[in-house]
């Protein structure tokens, strides 16, 4: 399932919404830059199925991009991010077996290894509602994000005997996800007096919707191509099952705060 127009409007709405009333409630903005490291996993069932060989491997995740929050007082504030994200995946595996894959025609000989990795280049925009301790600088997050999908990759190598596999797979994922978000962190000052912050946190982000895709093989899990996967009477896959990004990570980020309205006493959030 892909996230339809009527989910995209209300999280438009919530979206401007929040910001128009926390702007007019406004104790602080923070205005920086962010970014993360992170392990990101493309989950569906079918990886797991025996036989197939294949298995999750680790692949290095990454986002780079703006930062900006609304603080009020009681310690409340949202966070509004635009960040740039490369998401990968993993495989890996060895054939027992002699063969071909059903839904690409790449052949496969017995001992044979590979590695191989799915991307995907995202735009991300968390939206996240966030409490935090005024004397600590530490803080809970917690709310969507929309992910707008430009483009996705496939790349595997082989090994005894050797040959690589390179394929735009754009195709086979929506043009777009929504994710929950959950995570926590520590905002700092620099020095005593300074406005400018640093920042270190921890996220998990969730996929909401079925984002589709390939398997560790590059065989199509949905559309006119993966329909031999799952025919009988010896289905490749028994059924169909949806894919659901799990992204965790690591973040940093350097940011400004300043307070717009003088007359609000900036010790108030002053850790």
């Amino acid at each position: 399932m892909s996230p339809n127009p009527y989910f995209k409007k209300l999280f438009l709405f919530i979206l401007i919404s929040s910001y128009a009333t926390y702007y007019a409630r406004a104790q602080s903005l923070e205005f920086g830059l962010r970014g993360d490291i992170s392990s990101a996993w493309f989950l569906n069932s079918n990886i797991l199925k025996t036989g197939t060989d294949q298995s999750y491997g680790f692949a290095l995740s990454h986002n780079f991009g703006l930062h900006s929050a609304i603080n009020i007082t009681h310690n409340y504030g949202i966070e509004l991010e635009i960040l740039d994200a490369r998401l990968s995946e993993g495989y890996s595996g060895e054939f027992k077996s002699a063969g071909e894959f059903p839904g690409n025609g790449i052949g496969y000989q017995a001992g044979q290894s590979y590695s191989a990795t799915t991307t995907m280049h995202v735009i991300q925009i968390p939206v996240l509602f966030r409490y935090e301790h005024d004397l600590t600088g530490k803080y809970f997050e917690a709310g969507l994000g929309y992910e707008l999908i430009n483009s996705a990759t496939y790349s595997a190598t082989y090994s005894n005997p050797s040959f690589s596999v390179n394929n735009t797979i754009t195709n086979q994922f929506p043009n777009s996800d929504f994710v929950a978000i959950v995570g926590m962190g520590w905002d700092k000052r620099l020095t005593h007096d300074s406005k400018f912050y640093f920042n270190i946190g921890f996220r998990i982000t969730y996929g909401i919707f079925d984002l589709g895709g390939v398997d560790g093989h590059g065989q199509d899990f949905t559309g006119p191509k993966s329909v031999i996967l799952y025919e009988l009477p010896s289905p490749y896959y028994s059924a169909i099952h949806t894919t659901h990004l799990l992204d965790l990570s690591i973040n940093a980020g350097l940011f400004y705060r300043f307070f717009p309205h003088v007359m609000v006493h900036k010790r108030k959030i002053d850790f």
